[in-house]
């Protein structure tokens, strides 16, 4: 037989243990909700970084093809899904010196303005930056090469920059579709380098170029293309932001340079 305070006290103990158990259950089922939000939002953040990445290397070969194919013109629709998408200023110095008999003259000195298309991914700390025919991821992960540029650097061989230039100004954003229009522009699409040639080489003839220059210490992703230069077979120079290339074969021999530009003119359609 239990007298009452025994009761009373074993009552107050079941009491105490079920609010506690409670509390537990509580808090646990509070804790997986959290933990798994954060993992459905993080999950959601990571497939419109992934969506935009798809997209943006949709535009980069397709202005590909129209720089390498003569093409007039393409559309691309364009889902958002909250990102923005922009146009911004960049700039690419490209000098061509002489052979090495006299390295300090330039054969050609050219400032260009290709200006870049940049999407901004929702919620995610991720650019895609699009210029000059090379497309870069820049976030977390660092800088990665999506798409890359028709450039080339075989020592004392040639160098190759064949390379796009936009133009139009675009600012989107919000959770709407739009059609991407992009349309070769004749005027300023052209080979730069070297002149014509009697022969009909349109591409690779020997010219009096020693090295090959060029500074993108004022593009929109300055630092992603100073990693891809260095990389790619390019010198880096004394000057921020320069890598060369040597093209000349020794001697009085220069070497074969191609320089050419295509301008697309960008527009959107609702």
């Amino acid at each position: 037989m239990f007298d009452g305070d025994t009761r009373r006290q074993r009552a107050v103990s079941d009491l105490v243990a079920f609010t506690l158990t409670f509390a537990i259950i509580v808090s646990g089922i509070g804790f997986v909700y959290i933990s798994g939000f954060d993992a459905l939002n993080d999950l959601q953040a990571g497939e419109r970084a992934n969506s935009a990445d798809r997209t943006m290397q949709g535009v980069a070969q397709t202005y590909e093809e129209i720089h390498e194919e003569d093409i007039p013109g393409r559309a691309l629709e364009v889902e958002l899904g909250g990102s923005s998408l922009r146009t911004t200023e960049s700039r690419l110095f490209v000098r061509i010196n002489n052979t090495t008999t006299d390295p300090e003259t330039p054969i050609i000195e050219r400032t260009l303005d290709p200006r870049a298309l940049v999407l901004d991914s929702k919620d995610v700390p991720t650019r895609f930056v699009y210029e000059i025919g090379g497309l870069f991821r820049l976030g977390r992960q660092g800088q990665l090469v999506r798409h890359r540029p028709t450039f080339e650097c075989r020592p004392e061989k040639r160098a190759t920059l064949s390379l796009i230039s936009l133009r139009g100004n675009i600012s989107l954003g919000g959770q709407t579709s739009v059609v991407l229009v992009g349309q070769h522009v004749d005027e300023g699409s052209a080979k730069l380098f070297p002149g014509p040639d009697p022969n009909g080489n349109q591409y690779f003839q020997p010219t009096d170029a020693g090295n090959v220059s060029i500074n993108v210490s004022e593009m929109a992703a300055s630092d992603a293309w100073d990693q891809y230069f260095s990389r790619s077979g390019w010198e880096e120079s004394a000057r921020d932001g320069e890598f060369y290339c040597k093209v000349d074969e020794g001697g009085d021999h220069g070497g074969t340079v191609f320089l050419r530009r295509t301008v697309i003119e960008l527009s959107t359609i609702y």
